[in-house]
Formats: structure tokens, sequence, C-alpha cells
């Protein structure tokens, strides 16, 4: 994630990025060619970059807010969201779907900026990394036209959920006991032996809830856990603990909490 100003009017023809690259325009504006397609930007709106095609860019007096994601670690998300390979995921250079889809997108980016990459404590923990960075990348894949979401609607086949109870409860098993840990829907689905997509039809079907939603609650559960066991006078605190079970956003874990628990996590943490 970068803030650039370039005052010059400018044209460059460049090569592939092979990064997923977002460029949020604060000023001036940007013209981008690639694939045979072209697309202008000014300020307020965003446009994704095609990571696998040449590029032509021409610019005036741009300031911008780019950001750069892995594409490999980013398709492997989509994997895990819809069943679609990693390898058969392709973007290409797009707006966003709609208005709201781009205001999604720059809160997504305003997140991770303020809530997470300002504060070395949040930012160094590592689950909380991880976590940070699926929030974008799942942000992105719904945010632009890809063929993972495309694909997203698809249903399994009927075939699918021959083994239901079994799976469902390898893969609950499986959350429970490494909740604490990077985990994603590709690992709670290899342990559940079950394909992802058909995983979170079968959470959706019994649980009324997806898998990472499940995951959640475990890691809630363990953020309530710590907290009432936890020494205020020795230095715990309720961020401290949030970012230990991957809540980056103080705030938002707070409002989750008061919801599941009736009462703010910091009275949990001084009774």
């Amino acid at each position: 994630m970068d803030h650039m100003k370039h005052s010059l009017l400018l044209h460059a023809d460049l090569e592939p990025y092979e990064l997923l690259l977002a460029v949020s325009i604060d000023g001036g504006r940007l013209t981008v060619s690639s694939g045979g397609l072209t697309a202008q930007a000014g300020p307020g709106e965003v446009l994704l970059v095609d990571p696998l095609r040449p590029v032509s860019v021409e610019q005036d007096d741009l300031s911008l807010t780019p950001i750069r994601m892995d594409l490999t670690a980013t398709c492997a998300i989509a994997e895990e969201i819809t069943g679609v390979p990693a390898a058969d995921v392709r973007f290409h250079l797009s707006r966003p779907l709609s208005d709201a889809h781009g205001r999604r997108w720059q809160a997504a980016v305003e997140h991770v900026s303020r809530d997470v990459l300002a504060h070395d404590e949040i930012a160094t923990n590592p689950l909380v990394r991880a976590e940070t960075f699926r929030y974008p990348a799942t942000t992105l894949l719904t945010t632009f036209p890809n063929t993972a979401l495309e694909a997203a609607s698809d249903r399994p086949a009927p075939h699918t959920f021959g083994a239901e109870s079994a799976a469902l409860r390898r893969a609950t098993t499986f959350i429970d006991g490494n909740a604490h840990r990077d985990i994603g829907l590709a690992d709670i689905a290899q342990a559940a032996r079950i394909g992802p997509r058909g995983l979170q039809h079968l959470f959706r079907q019994h649980r009324s809830q997806t898998p990472l939603g499940y995951l959640r609650q475990v890691r809630m559960a363990g953020a309530h856990r710590d907290l009432q066991s936890a020494d205020p006078t020795g230095g715990d605190t309720v961020s401290t603990i949030a970012a230990r079970w991957g809540f980056a956003h103080p705030g938002r874990f707070s409002v989750e909490y008061r919801r599941l628990y009736g009462c703010p996590p910091s009275t949990t943490l001084r009774s």
C-alpha cells in the first residue's frame, strides 16, 4: 500500500505487473489500456489492472493510492471461497461492479491502513496479518469482475453430501482444535475430507452459517475465556487478547463481543 503523487504529464508502456494492482485515484486523471480494454478514472474512482497483460498508462498531475496484492495468494483464497481452481481464476482491467462495491473496497483499504498497519503491536501478530490479508483479498474478489465470482453461484452435484454428518463433525473438530492457528477454508475442507464448496453448503444446511463464520465464533469464545482469566494489573488488555485471536479491529470486536455476551469486553477483563 502506497500513497503517491506525480505532478508530470506521463505516457508509459509497461510489462505485466504479475500482481493484483487496484488503484484509487485521489486527484488528477488516469487512463489505462490493457487487453483491448481502456478505462479512465478520476478522483474517488478505482481501477483494477489486468495482472497478466501489458499495460499502457496516461496520467496528468496524478495522486493515487495503489494497493498491490499477491496474485497467487489471492487466487488461493478465491479457490477456498468458490471451489474454482486457483489456476483458473482470471482478472481483467475493470471498475468495481457498482458504486457501492467501490465504496466497500475503499472502506476495506482504510480499515487496513488505519486500524492494522498503523499499530505495530497488532500488525506484527501472525494471525492478525493472515486475517488482515484475507479481508481485502475477499473484498477485491467480490468488488471487481473475475472468473471465480462468476462461478460463485454454482451448486455442487447432489451426491456431494453423501457423508454429511461425518464430514461436519470432522470440520468442527478441526476448527475447535486449531482456531488459534492461521487456518482457512481449504484447511478445514481438507480435514473434513470434502470439497470447499461442498463444505460451505454443508454448514449452511446444518448450521445456518459458513465454516469461516463458525471459526470466528470459536475464536470469539477463545477470546472470552482469555478475558475471564486475564490479569489487567499484569498488562493484559482487550486489544492484545483480541489480536491474539485474530480480531484486528478492537471497536468491531467490542461490538460483536457485547452482542454475544451482553457486556463490553473491558467489563469481563476487570471482573
